[in-house]
This record gives structure tokens, sequence and C-alpha cells, in this order.
């Protein structure tokens, strides 16, 4: 006995390309995952508290359905200050996700029969969603020559007479390419023209790279344009399904008329999580922006190193791959195990390719690489050898930690009077606190690291280069340098503080490298501790950076201190140190920072000598970066996490013992502040210090964005000893340094810098 039969309108729509390959990859094993766009990175933790708040104060009913007054509020702010259009909460309709967004915009605008323009290549659920909705999708093109850019004759040579709506997605899915204002604007005036509505779909608009993100409502005749947000991309919640479309009121009525039946509303739990990531802070949103942007250009590279032709992403996480000899997308999943996404509509027309996502974990595309171009390697092979490389790696790399860091988990370590003694003040005392906690106790990071592990230089076994003919020098600053190194700000005014600076300054000297001064805080308020810092003597070439803390200018510090700083050692400039973790966690910490990039704008403009910006271990976020990057810098030192928690030094000085763990495991990673720095201040010199511990590491750091590195912990306890345990030191690393050079083909510092970074599987 058989059943009534299915509709056979629902039987004529076909699935999205995407949906199918993705059901077939999670029913294989062992399949690296490049079809759906699903960022790997996991909700902000403060959305996510911000949810289980909520579900615990009830709301968990159902909300109206356009959605939470206080979300729509917000959502009106969000556009109006990043969207540059006026809005207000009653053009405003929370929807379940952008997906449905756009399904009742169709149902809204559009009656069976009518035609509507979609992208060609574009996102293949957006045909079923339309022929559900009753309309008809007619595609218009995306040229490959053109780098699939939106051109608006396209759109007209497209109109027919039952058309009514016209699409448009930028940055595309899954083009990544991002459309111009002026294109935009002329797409506006065409609809205009024709009397079309346009609908906008603005989900990626949070992850450009090149160009800008242009909301097509803010260019004009707001009327006619319908404007669909998702919160999925931007704050990696594709599973909360929350989005939201700004509209005319009479369209928001029309749309929710359209919701309702299907959904009722959106998630009241969602909802309230949307509002924590509009209100919250936006860093991870950033983070995760750069983290594309390495991965989008590391797959780049990879790309052209095989010859494979693709088209070059402006924006959100794919890129268009011609992979037409390596058929059927399907295919594609059962033999070399990769999941791909069919590119189009047209696919063999406009590219015979494939997106390739890059929004996941980039060791699983740099895997899906090695499987499109090794498809008849046996896999359980494989896998063994990556776990054979993994444990290799790890073993090797715990190895060189314990090797390389000096001051790692010496609890046990014989105490030196020297650093002990009382300075002449209670800052002289804490100078040598210092000091003493950094040889005495584990002050590294327990659990974060620099992220340089995430990378590796190209390996070349036939590079063309001579060992002994690579060329590490540098300028850094107007200064020639023997190597691309600085030995970072380390002490001052204590009572060890002269050996030390005086040690590391010959040191300097002698292989041509920079040097960094402690804060010179103290030399300035009590002058009889300046003999610590002057070294001038003992390097009189060497480059040579002074040090104040920024919270200082609230203290009345001004261009003349600075000066002062700077002539009483004849240094060649001067870094403003940021910490406000350590001066959080010490006692009597300086804890105002309100103000301080105004104050250090008005530094920077009366000082003539070079101002530098440097964090002391925790790393400069791209916030800060973005508000210094234009206020006459000369550099910046992003002092990244991974090496010296100056949190964890504060509290074995103040306690003898850590009393706020959490908060020394807090910071940025040494490689993401570099990455961070370079996008937002391109044209400022970068120096990468916090857990540098190897030439290889610097290495790292060059080809990730530095100018140059800065490393203090390793030299600390030879500094101590004498200049020469100092010098054998940064011997090691410079020696270490060439050679990574030369295995990578480098034959100088701006070849390095200039190398592609292979991420570790």
């Amino acid at each position: 006995m058989t059943g009534p039969s299915t509709s056979d309108r629902i039987a004529r729509i076909p699935r999205s390309g995407i949906r199918g390959i993705m059901e077939l990859a999670l029913s294989l094993e062992d399949v690296v995952r490049l079809e759906i766009g699903d960022p790997d990175f996991t909700t902000p933790a403060h959305i996510v508290d911000a949810a289980a708040r909520a579900a615990h104060a009830g709301f968990t009913h159902y909300s109206p359905g356009v959605g939470l007054a206080s979300l729509r509020e917000l959502l009106a702010d969000k556009v109006r200050s990043r969207n540059g259009f006026g809005c207000t909460p009653d053009e405003v309709a929370v929807t379940t996700g952008a997906c449905g967004g756009l399904f009742s915009s169709f149902l809204a605008l559009l009656d069976p029969g009518d035609e509507v323009l979609l992208p060609d290549p574009g996102w293949t659920t957006m045909t079923p969603m339309a022929l559900a909705a009753g309309v008809t999708p007619v595609p218009y093109r995306l040229d490959r020559t053109n780098a699939f850019a939106l051109d608006p004759a396209a759109v007209e040579a497209a109109i027919g007479p039952r058309t009514r709506a016209v699409v448009v997605n930028s940055p595309g899915n899954p083009t990544g390419a991002v459309a111009t204002r002026e294109a935009l604007a002329a797409l506006l005036e065409l609809a205009g023209k024709h009397g079309l509505w346009l609908v906008s779909d603005e989900c990626y608009e949070d992850i450009v790279f090149e160009g800008e993100h242009v909301s097509p409502a803010s260019l004009g005749d707001r009327e006619r344009v319908v404007s669909v947000f998702s919160f999925s991309k931007t704050y990696a919640m594709t599973g909360w399904r929350v989005g939201y479309v700004v509209a005319a009121p009479d369209v928001v009525r029309a749309l929710v008329r359209a919701q309702e039946p299907v959904v009722s509303s959106a998630s009241t739990i969602s909802q309230k999580a949307a509002e924590a990531a509009l209100s919250g802070p936006r860093e991870a949103v950033e983070t995760m922006r750069e983290a594309y942007l390495r991965r989008r250009d590391l797959a780049l590279g990879l790309l052209d190193e095989r010859g494979i032709g693709y088209a070059r992403p402006g924006g959100a996480f794919y890129v268009m791959v011609d992979v037409a000899a390596a058929g059927g997308a399907v295919r594609g999943v059962r033999a070399p195990g990769v999941a791909r996404a069919p590119g189009g509509g047209r696919a063999g027309e406009c590219l015979r390719g494939r997106r390739r996502g890059y929004g996941a974990r980039l060791a699983g595309r740099i895997r899906g690489r090695d499987r499109l171009g090794a498809r008849s390697a046996h896999r359980g092979a494989r896998r063994a050898v990556r776990r054979s490389a993994r444990r290799s790696a790890s073993a090797h790399d715990d190895g060189c930690r314990r090797d390389a860091r000096p001051g790692h988990r010496l609890s046990a370590a014989p105490r030196s009077p020297a650093h002990h003694e009382g300075g002449p003040s209670r800052a002289g005392s804490r100078k040598g606190a210092h000091v003493a906690a950094c040889l005495e106790h584990p002050v590294e990071f327990a659990t974060r690291t620099t992220g340089f592990e995430r990378y590796d230089l190209p390996y070349r076994a036939l590079p063309e280069t001579d060992l002994e003919a690579v060329r590490t020098d540098a300028r850094l600053l107007g200064h020639h340098l023997d190597a691309p190194l600085l030995i970072a700000s380390m002490t001052g005014g204590g009572s060890a503080s002269a050996t030390i600076n005086r040690n590391l300054a010959r040191a300097a000297q002698e292989l041509g490298v920079g040097m960094m001064l402690g804060s010179q805080r103290i030399m300035l308020e009590e002058p009889e501790t300046a003999s610590s810092f002057r070294v001038r003597d003992v390097a009189p070439d060497a480059l040579l950076l002074g040090n104040l803390g920024v919270a200082q200018l609230r203290r009345g510090y001004g261009a003349e201190h600075v000066r002062r700083a700077i002539e009483e050692v004849g240094a060649d400039g001067l870094a403003f140190h940021a910490n406000p973790l350590q001066e959080a966690v010490q006692e009597a910490g300086d804890t105002d920072f309100r103000g301080l990039v105004d104050r250090l704008a008005s530094v920077v403009a009366e000082v003539e000598a070079p101002i530098l910006l440097k964090e002391v271990g925790h790393g400069l976020d791209t916030t800060t970066v973005r508000a210094v990057a234009n206020l006459g810098l000369a550099g910046i030192d992003v002092a990244g996490a991974g090496g010296t928690s100056w949190a964890r030094v504060e509290q074995y000085v103040a306690h003898g013992e850590l009393v706020h763990e959490e908060l020394a495991e807090w910071g940025i990673s040494t490689s993401d502040a570099i990455v961070g720095a370079r996008c937002h201040a391109p044209s400022l010199i970068i120096i990468a210090s916090g857990g540098i511990r190897s030439g290889l590491d610097v290495a790292k750091a060059l080809a990730l964005g530095a100018d140059a590195a800065a490393m203090a912990l390793p030299l600390l306890r030879p500094a101590l000893e004498s200049a020469a345990a100092v010098r054998d030191v940064l011997e090691r690393v410079i020696r270490e340094l060439r050679i990574a050079m030369h295995c990578a083909g480098a034959g100088t510092v701006a070849e390095l810098r200039a190398l592609p970074l292979v991420a570790r599987i």
C-alpha cells in the first residue's frame, strides 16, 4: 500500500549543490571540508555568555514577529553608523539568518511568475529559494576575465518584461568579488530606470581585504533597496540562525507577514546573543578577518606554485579555482577525499570551476591542496605520516623551548645576591625584583604560544643560494644593522641593571644589532640611577632606543620628558610602552589609560626624534594599531603573547605566586599581532617581539610582515655574566636565521620577507 505522493512543486525544486556535497562529505571518513561557508571559529565567549544569561532570565518565549525592540534599536544604530544610511527601528525586521531574510523578501516583493535576476556565478541556494517562492530565477553574468566584477550592462542585458527584482551580493559568494561604489550606483540607477527592486545581500560585509564594502542603500533611492544582513559570518554565528532585513516600513510589514507562517519569529535567545554581538567588543571580528586574509594569501600562494588558475578574491572566504580537469564535485569527494562546492549555475561556461573555501582551518585547506595534487597516495599511509610528523614536531618544539628559554621554571635556581639588593628607592627595588622573578620563576606563558608553530618557511631542496653569501643586513630607523635583530627592553635603575645593560650594549655593538633600554621613568625621577642606562660609551654605533610608559603622559609627562630621556643617554629615538595588564596586577600600578592616543599624538608632533609604540608582552591589538597608525609614529613593536608574561612577573614580585593565573595567560599571540599590525599599519616599521627564541622564529616573523625582531629573556642570564655570553646567544640566533634563509631560498632579508609561509599540518 502506498500513501499519497509529495507535491510536484517541491520535486521540481533542485537541491542546493553545496548542501548535497556537505551531506555526502559528512557520510564519509577523512574528508577535507572545502564546500560549506561555515567559519571554523567558535562564537565569541561574551556572545555565548549573554545567550546563557538570557535563557536563565526567561527569554525562552516567542518574540514579536518583527524581532525584539531592543535588538532592532541596536541594528538601526549599527546601520546608521557603519552602513552609512538613515534607519529607524521600524525599518528593521529580524529574520532567521540572511537565508530567511532573502526568502521572505522574495515572498514579500514578488508574485508567482515574476522574474528575479541572480548573479552567476552565485550562491547556489538562491536558485531553489526563488523557485520555492514561486518566481523565476534568471542569471546575469559575472565575467571571469573581469575577475567577476559587477557589470551593470550585463544586468541590463538580462532584464525582460517580467523582471521585478535584481539581487546583488558583495562581497560575493563564491567569487569573493567586492563591488565598487561606482558599479553599485550604476546598478541602483538601472533599477530605478526599469522600476525594479534591488535586493542587496551583504552577508560578508565585514570580511573585506581589498576595496571597501558599500551598502547600495547609502547611495540614494532607498525606497527600492532591500538590504539583507547576517550575524553568521561576521560573528561566527552560523548555527544561531539570526539575521535582519532593512527596508521601507511597508516592505518590513509585508516581510513579517511572509515570515510568520513559516517560522513565527527568530529565536529569542539568538536575538539576545545578537544584541551582545552588536554592543560588545569587536576584537574577535577583526581577528577572524585577519585570519581569513592570512589564509587567503597562503591559499593563493599555493595555487600559484602549481600554476592553477583562479580569480583573486577581494573579500569573503572563498576562491574560485579552475579545476575542470578534476571532474565533478561529487567525484571530488569520493576520489581524493576533498569536498568542494560548485562554482555557480553555468560553471562550465563561465569558469569551469569550483569554489574552494578558506574559512575553515587553514591546516585542513592545506590537506585539501595536497590531496588534490596527489590523488593516488594511499589515505591510510598519509594519516600515519602526518601523525608521526606531528609527534616529531611537537617533541622538537618542546625540546627547543626547554633549551632556549633560560628563565623557564627555574624555581630551584640559586639566587645571586646582586639580584636582590635594593636600589636607592622602592622603584629601584622593584627593578631588581623583576630581574629576580624572571630568573627564578616560570614567567613565560604556560598555555598560550607565539603562534609561530603554526607556520613553516618553504623548504627548498635545491635553493639557489650560497649559505656563506646569504646577507642578513637590514636598515631600521635610518641605521644599518648586520642582522634584523634588537635586544628588547629589560631593565634599568636597579643595582644589577648597569651590569646587564652594559653587557647587552657591548654585544649589540660587536654584532651590529640594535638595543632598547628599559623604562627610564626612574632615571627622570631619580637622577642618581641614570648611570645604569648610559651605555653609549660601549655601544657608540648601535641603534639605541629609549623607553617610557605611555601611561605617564597622564601624569604630566610630555615632549620635554621625552627629549630628556633621549638626550641623556644619547638614544636615537624612544619607544612608549603600553602595559595595561601589567599595571593592573601590580601594586599601585598606573591604571588610567584614558585619552592616551591624543596625548601620544601631541608628543609625536613635538619631538623630532623617531617615536615608537610597543606593548610589553601581551600584544598590540588591531584596534590600537588602527588608532595610532596615522599619528606620525616611526613604528610599533607588537610584543605579542607567547614569551614573558608580565602579568606573571608582577604577581611573583607582589605575592611570590600566581593569584590571577587566567589573567597571566591573556594576550594576542605574536604571529597574530604581526599580521594585524601589518594589515592596519602598512607604512609603519613593525618590530616583532614576544617569545622570539631562535633564528627560525626571526625568519617567520619577517615572513609574516615584521621588519625586525627583538628578544629579551634568553639574554638576561647571559647579561649577568658577560658581554661574551650575550654574544654567544645572539650569534646562534643569527646563524640559525642565515641557515633558515638559505634553506628557504632567500639570499637577502627582502627576499625572506617576500616568501609565503606554509601552514603546518
